[in-house]
């Protein structure tokens, strides 16, 4: 593709809906954020004196959920770049068909594309694998620790 000239079939025009449904994300996000931080304040007093009533087996609980949490999203995020990866490789097209974009993008295809969703495939294999050892090193931590169970 260096050497020739870009036609309008080249190009996969961007989604007014996907940057409406991204803009509104980003806004929910903001007012969610807006909304936690006086809960926090209104709730900390009792969330810190519900800790210390039994602060090393809350605290232990708490570390576990933690890692509950980040393995699965971090496990749910490499499932989605990995499938996106797969639709590449298998079509042989980038950005693969029925994919919106949130601005105008070049069309890559044939071993471009599919070198493109190869290297999509193994981050997803490095992010799901990067979440569950993080599960399994801070559920480790936590047995190391000098907590009564």
């Amino acid at each position: 593709m260096a050497n020739r000239e870009l036609f309008v079939s080249d190009i996969q025009r961007a989604d007014p809906w996907a940057r409406g449904a991204a803009l509104v994300i980003v806004i929910v996000a903001f007012a969610l954020g807006g909304v936690a931080v006086p809960l926090a304040n209104a709730f900390g007093p009792a969330i810190d004196a519900w800790f210390a009533a039994d602060l090393e087996n809350r605290a232990a609980g708490v570390l576990r959920l933690m890692a509950v949490f980040v393995s699965a999203s971090a496990t749910l995020a490499a499932a989605y770049v990995w499938w996106v990866g797969h639709r590449i490789v298998r079509s042989r097209r980038y950005p693969p068909p029925g994919l919106r974009v949130l601005h105008d993008t070049v069309v890559l295809t044939g071993d471009t594309a599919e070198s493109r969703g190869r290297l999509m495939r193994a981050i997803a294999l490095a992010i799901g694998i990067s979440g569950i050892l993080l599960a399994v090193f801070v559920w480790r931590l936590v047995s190391l620790l000098p907590i009564p169970r």
